[in-house]
Order: structure tokens, then C-alpha cells, then sequence
């Protein structure tokens, strides 16, 4: 298959490539585009070993009626312990944990089964807090970029986490299982993975006390959270006043074909950015996070936000590229990173996640109702009620 043509890359930046470094996709460009070449380019990035994926159940519902600040506390809790007892063996973070899900990876160095057994102590430690997790462990060989793991096996699990694991289980891909054998009873089993059986006795190989995991907020602010009291309502609603901003967001999704080697799809994602990035130019709006399928802005004025939502779905249209995007606002957190570096947390990003990335329906634009009153007055446009995670969305669809 042929490579994508990436025009003017020789105004390409870091920022736009994001994190994906610029040589590679200068070097694969220049290749014959033959699987010999993107073995070559790529064999320094590969790594081999055993990765864990987490995702909160039951996050939506539990955060009705809280506050952002409490809902946070309350995500960061199993979050410290995966991160604890995962370094404690040699684990490493992956990314930042931007939301209620989290990645590690353990070099092939640690034993397969050391990995199996401190994630079943993950769950009893986890079983303690509110939000409780599902956990997925896989097996094999990805590509570390840009501080991120990509590669079908990273996929596999991180996929395979999200849509199936359920409140305190341990799901084991069959390639973990053919190297642990017996040594763990399996419970059940569901779309390809055995569920474990955990018992009170699943103890900590080693205990870790290093639970600061890459949180997407500054060091203050972690502190913050780990000492506040969530009974002391006076005290969150301190923090809240100190720390939320009202904010629009505008979350766009560009839904890629598969590609068979990766560097085609990190190559898209590269000319993706640039694309969007030339219509963020337009606009007095803060990017947040942008990787060549996702992009996170931020704007003062809904009516703004719109507008520049429903522009960048016109270039995702006019280059061939199948979107959504979806617009939300709120009361959200901004944190500076340092470095030029922002990250967000907040109602409005999941929201509009769920309305962009998780409903069946392509190339929208979806308006959620606080601020369906900008929705263009002509044009394809109809009121949407959508359903996620049993929370209610409505608003404004724009078609196309």
C-alpha cells in the first residue's frame, strides 16, 4: 500500500507532529515503503514484555451528583495504587493518566507472573475505594514512541479493557495464560481473555510507595487532592473556587482507516495534525492535546467554539477524512504542565468524548445542550438524545 503523501513536510514541526517524533516520518517518507524499511526505521523503538491496561466501571453513574473536584479524588485513588504496586516490580507509567483508564508497561525482564499476582493485589487493595477498576493483561511486542506503546498488542489490550473487563476482575489474554499455566484459577472466561479468580489472599509481591503516577495536573495540585477530606464539603468547595475555570470545549475525533504498518498511521495522524492545526490559526482558542485522531481545545465563548467546531469538520470533509466533533461547556480544570504544556479534566471533556468518539453515528457534529442555542440557524441540523454509561446527553445534531 501505498504511503500517504504528507504536503509541505518540510514545514512540519515537534508541535505539530505532537508527540511522534519528526525523523521517523521524515525517514519512512524517503523509504521505498517496503516492510524492509519500516522494520528498520522502527527497531529501535520495539519493545518486548507484558502490558496492563485499567478502566474505572461504573464512573458515569457514580459521578452524579458530586462535584468535579470529589470525582477526581475519587479516579486518583485506584490510580495510586496501580501506579504503587506497579513500579514496586519494575513497572513502568505509560502517557499521561489523562482519564479514568491507565497503561503500564513491564520490561521482559519481569516475570510474567510476577505482573499476574501484583495485579490481583492491585484489586484487593482497590476493592477498598469507591471507584473500582478492570484490569487487562497482555503479552508481546509494541513500539514505544513519543512516551506512548503502540502496536496490535497494545491495542488488543487497551481494547479488550475498556469494552469488557468489569469492576474488580483481572482479565489475561491467552498468550499471558500459555506462559502462566496453572498457577492462577481461572473464573470464567469472555471475548478471548480468562477471568481470574481472586481470593483474600492475593498479597503484594513487593509493596511500593511511589503511587505520584504521570497525572495530567501539576504537583500542587496533586498534593491538594491527596489531602483533602471529601466529608469537609467547606474544603472541597475551597478548592473548586480556587481552581475551576468555565471553559467551551470543542473535542474533534478523525476516525482512521487501518492501516497494516504502523507508520502509515502515525504518518496520517502527522498530516492530520497539520491539517487542523492551520484552522486552530483562525481562531483565540488553547490547545490542549492534539494526536493525529484526537484533538482537545478549549474557548472562552460558545458561540466561538462552534464555530470552529463545525470548521474543522468542513476540513476533515474537504480532505476525504471521517469525523465527529463534539462541543460542551463547563466548569472544567486547566493545569500547566511547564514546557508549554497544558492538560484538562472535567464533565465537558468526558462528555464530549462520549458524544465524538462513542455513539455509532459518523461525520457530526454534536452540539450538546449547553450550547445547542449557537447551532447554525440552516443546514442539516436535528435534536439528539443519546444514552452512555446510563447518563442521559441531549442537544443539537449538525449532519452532513
Amino acid at each position: 500500500m501505498p504511503k500517504p503523501f504528507l504536503p509541505a513536510f518540510a514545514d512540519l514541526s515537534q508541535d505539530i507532529a505532537g508527540e511522534i517524533p519528526v525523523g521517523i516520518i521524515e525517514d519512512w517518507i524517503q523509504s521505498d515503503g517496503s516492510a524492509e524499511a519500516h522494520a528498520r526505521i522502527l527497531a529501535s523503538f520495539e519493545r518486548r514484555g507484558t502490558f496492563v491496561s485499567s478502566d474505572s466501571a461504573g464512573l458515569s453513574k457514580l459521578a452524579l451528583g458530586k462535584s468535579l473536584i470529589e470525582v477526581m479524588k475519587l479516579v486518583s485513588q485506584p490510580k495510586e495504587i496501580i501506579h504503587a504496586l506497579g513500579t514496586a516490580i519494575g513497572g513502568q507509567a505509560v502517557g499521561i493518566w489523562i482519564a479514568d483508564n491507565t497503561q503500564m508497561f513491564y520490561p521482559s525482564s519481569v516475570p510474567v507472573e510476577h505482573v499476574v499476582r501484583q495485579m490481583l493485589a492491585v484489586q484487593n487493595e482497590a476493592s477498598k475505594c469507591l471507584v473500582k477498576v478492570g484490569l487487562g493483561i497482555h503479552v508481546g511486542v509494541v513500539y514505544e514512541i513519543g512516551g506512548g506503546l503502540y502496536g496490535a498488542d497494545a491495542d488488543d489490550v487497551e481494547h479488550a479493557t475498556e469494552e469488557e473487563s468489569k469492576a474488580g476482575e483481572v482479565m489475561v489474554s491467552k498468550a499471558v495464560k500459555g506462559i502462566i499455566g496453572e498457577s492462577f484459577t481461572v473464573d470464567n472466561e469472555r471475548a478471548g481473555y480468562d477471568i481470574l479468580k481472586r481470593s483474600p489472599g492475593d498479597s503484594p509481591i513487593k509493596h511500593g510507595t511511589n503511587n505520584r503516577y504521570p497525572a495530567p495536573f501539576d504537583a500542587k495540585f496533586f498534593d491538594e487532592l491527596q489531602m483533602l477530606d471529601l466529608t469537609n464539603k467547606e474544603s472541597v468547595a475551597e478548592l473548586e473556587r480556587a481552581r475551576l475555570q468555565a471553559r467551551t470545549v470543542v473535542l474533534l475525533r478523525v476516525f482512521h482507516a487501518p492501516e497494516e504498518l504502523l507508520l502509515n498511521t502515525l504518518t496520517k495522524g502527522v498530516s492530520t495534525n497539520s491539517l487542523m492545526n492551520n484552522v486552530l490559526k483562525r481562531y483565540d482558542c488553547n490547545l490542549i492535546n492534539m494526536n493525529g485522531s484526537l484533538m482537545i481545545v478549549t474557548l472562552e465563548k460558545p458561540a466561538e467554539a462552534v464555530d470552529l467546531a463545525l470548521a474543522l469538520h468542513e476540513t476533515a470533509r474537504e480532505n476525504e477524512l471521517t469525523a465527529n466533533v463534539g462541543v460542551v461547556a463547563g466548569d472544567v480544570l486547566i493545569f500547566d504542565l511547564g514546557h508549554g504544556k497544558e492538560q484538562i479534566a472535567g464533565s465537558p471533556v468526558n462528555v464530549a468524548s462520549k458524544l465524538a468518539e462513542d455513539t455509532d453515528e459518523r461525520n457530526a457534529v454534536f452540539l450538546e445542550s449547553s450550547v445547542a442555542e449557537h447551532a447554525p440557524q440552516h443546514g442539516l441540523t436535528s435534536a439528539f438524545t443519546v444514552s452512555k454509561s446510563g447518563v442521559e446527553l441531549t442537544g443539537i445534531r449538525v449532519s452532513f
